[in-house]
């Protein structure tokens, strides 16, 4: 029996499967077996250029004798193979797979290296980016783009993978089909976008094996092997198949010896599953037998893609035969609805085989939702992220969220502690890290001109340069309230051209360009461009809102009513105020400051100051005490109280006084014995922790009456 790896989604990861929609032809296969020639019998042969060779025999992805591999060296030597092919087939059907083996060395040393395992132009959509992937960059993501472009959410489909794949043997496939697009790893989905990809473009015929045709110096360090373009997109089953070791070829075989309508080598499977069986000849396996008994026969296993040896193809403990793939639940035993190649129909985290609507709500184990809706109330919440967080998923009264406002993120980029980090001030997010050439601003440059205040330094415009808070539960709260207020400063230096100045999450669940390079600002939310999810102030340059060179004070935020604002200066300038602005969506936590979002392009030019996130909208009052220059943290209460809340004396009889301080704020402490005359003894104290210490070098004994005084400077 075959080894089978189970279609298994990572929690974070939405579920849907890319369906086939047309007989898979094989446009072209190199097996690299001591040859270069197309295997798929098309005629596209390989040439090996700037140093590529064919691997001893044995260095193969199965190390057997006979599997040999193209040997492409060390990374970024431009060693490549070089294939003229016809991909007209993938632009008409608008769907296109690439499977292939890798071996990954990386830079030599166990680490990353920037490298593109293979690429093809494009005649369209800017011209280089037609179809290729970085598996991984230096960076530790994969990145997957197409339709001829960089590196927009239509065109790119990146995640991290660290060093997982580097000095071993990983098969990879990545695939587009009519708006979604996946990237599997050893036979397991590991990402995908369910709408939104880009067409397929039309491409110039030029494929390279190793290298990126645009750059060939970003070369692949290592071996590939069995290098696959496919028409259309590969079922889970057939990935499984090209992970056991199958051949690119085998999947496309439709010989039938025995007239049945069953290809042989779908036969040979249930031939070869059980060899104690009585079944050992293809005539042997008939059409309306159900070999692995899931109530499908073997005839409808191969309409339905499943696999005719298990009876549980995608691992959901549902048998094949009762998950029609309708959408609509009737029973738990006869028909759920569900799509028998995936084990979470819908996406939800939960697995199709506990998801029973004809049973009341417990918990995880019986959440008595239905398998083909992700959210069974339609309360706008997820039924997984509602049962991970105290609500019943199948009862839309009870929902998520609350009435207290939350300071849920705050950076002010004041403590350069640590170069590469600035703390989150808020106590519920992480720091967020800078990315070179971003820097902590010299003192004075932050948006008060305090001495002690500095702010976050991107440079100049379009230098990849952003602070960046990594993904968590952090922003959920926002999610759960279906609203969100994100403030900050910002000084842009340079009005004309793309820039955003900040994006949550990989898509734009949250963002804003101010301004865009046609002067307008965009505040977009929901991943959405229309109406309900983007507003915006048209030529906000031209009419003089958003200026250069000068810090102004910007306020973005969404209503649970639906409303969307954008306040200038403390000034509400731009509203959509109809109710019609779409559910917060997608907040994963992941906040990109300065940059958009997992591309990192458009990065902004100039400095940003005092970002902050709230779960909530602020009203007016807090809105102006903002503008005015109140820190974030100040403003869910009354103004820190200039007091000092702890005097101790220690053994050695000096005093340490404890008392609240703001941030960017720098204080003086004075003392006296008879509250007349006053003597200063520090006046540079700061603290970003919201609270300040001082110990006197006075000792007690000498001075048996002391007063302190705190002065904000």
């Amino acid at each position: 029996m075959i080894n089978k790896t189970r279609f298994t989604l990572a929690a974070a990861i939405l579920g849907g499967i890319v369906t086939q929609s047309q007989a898979l032809d094989l446009l072209g296969y190199w097996d690299f077996n001591n040859q270069t020639d197309d295997q798929s019998g098309n005629g596209n042969a390989a040439v090996l250029a700037d140093g590529a060779v064919i691997s001893p025999d044995t260095e193969g992805f199965s190390g057997t004798a006979g599997d040999y591999a193209l040997e492409l060296g060390p990374s970024g030597n431009s060693a490549r193979a070089d294939i003229n092919l016809d991909l007209s087939a993938a632009t008409s059907a608008n769907a296109m797979a690439v499977s292939f083996w890798q071996f990954d060395i990386g830079d030599g040393f166990g680490a990353n290296a920037p490298t593109t395992s293979f690429g093809m132009l494009s005649s369209t959509g800017g011209g280089t980016r037609g179809f290729q992937s970085h598996s991984p960059w230096s960076d530790g993501n994969i990145y997957f783009d197409h339709g001829g472009a960089c590196c927009g959410g239509g065109n790119r489909l990146r995640g991290q993978i660290g060093t997982s794949v580097i000095n071993g043997w990983h098969h990879i496939v990545l695939q587009v089909d009519n708006g979604s697009k996946q990237i599997w790893i050893d036979g397991e989905l590991f990402l995908e976008q369910l709408t939104g990809a880009v067409v397929i473009p039309t491409f110039n015929n030029q494929l390279m094996i190793g290298a990126q045709p645009d750059i060939t110096a970003n070369g692949f360090g290592g071996r590939i092997d069995e290098f696959a373009v496919w028409d259309d997109v590969l079922t889970p089953l057939q990935i499984t198949r090209l992970f056991n070791g199958e051949s690119s070829t085998v999947l496309v075989d439709t010989t039938d010896s025995d007239g049945d309508l069953l290809p042989d080598v779908f036969e040979q499977l249930i031939i070869d599953a059980d060899p104690d069986d009585a079944i050992a000849s293809l005539a042997e396996v008939l059409p309306g037998d159900d070999f692995d008994n899931d109530m499908l026969t073997n005839a409808e296993e191969l309409a339905a893609e499943t696999d005719p040896i298990d009876p549980d193809t995608d691992g959901d403990s549902l048998l094949d035969g009762i998950e029609s793939n309708s959408g609509t639940f009737v029973s738990a035993d006869s028909d759920t609805g569900t799509d028998p190649n995936n084990d979470d129909s819908d996406g939800d985290g939960l697995l199709d085989g506990v998801e029973n609507p004809t049973l009341p709500f417990v918990d995880a184990a019986q959440p008595g939702t239905d398998p083909n809706k992700a959210d069974t109330d339609e309360d706008t919440f997820g039924d997984l992220l509602e049962i991970e967080n105290g609500s019943n998923p199948t009862d839309p009264a009870d929902v998520l969220g609350n009435d207290e406002l939350e300071l849920l993120g705050y950076w002010d980029f004041d403590n350069n502690s640590y170069p590469a980090s600035a703390p989150d001030l808020s106590g519920n997010s992480p720091a967020a890290t800078l990315v070179s050439p971003a820097v902590f601003s010299e003192a004075g440059l932050g948006h008060s001109g305090a001495g002690n205040d500095r702010s976050l330094d991107l440079g100049a415009s379009n230098n990849a340069a952003y602070a960046q808070v990594p993904a968590g539960d952090h922003l959920k709260t926002a999610q759960f309230n279906n609203s969100m207020c994100v403030s900050f400063w910002q000084l842009n230096t340079d009005t004309l051209v793309q820039s955003s100045s900040f994006w949550i999450t990989s898509g734009r669940a949250f963002q804003a360009h101010v301004p865009w390079s046609d002067g307008t600002l965009y505040f977009d939310h929901n991943n959405t461009l229309t109406a309900g999810g983007r507003l915006t102030i048209p030529d906000a340059r031209g009419a003089g809102l958003v200026v250069q060179d000068q810090w102004q004070h910007i306020l973005l935020q969404k209503t649970a009513e639906g409303n969307k604002e954008i306040y200038i200066d403390g000034i509400l300038q731009g509203s959509q105020l109809t109710g019609e602005a779409f559910a917060m969506s997608n907040l994963d936590g992941q906040v990109v400051i300065g940059a958009e979002g997992l591309s990192f392009i458009n990065s902004f030019s100039g400095r940003i100051d005092e970002f902050a996130i709230f779960s909530k909208p602020l009203d007016q009052e807090k809105i102006t005490r903002l503008a005015e220059g109140t820190p974030a943290i100040e403003i869910l209460g009354p103004p820190v109280p200039l007091a000092i809340t702890s005097l101790e004396v220690g053994e050695d009889g000096r005093t340490t006084i404890v008392f609240p301080a703001k941030a960017s704020t720098t204080y003086a402490v004075e003392v006296s014995n008879d509250l007349e005359t006053w003597t200063e003894l520090i006046d540079d104290l700061q603290s970003d922790t919201g609270e300040a210490s001082f110990t006197d070098s006075i000792t007690t004994p000498n001075q048996p009456k002391l007063f302190y005084r705190i002065i904000e400077l």
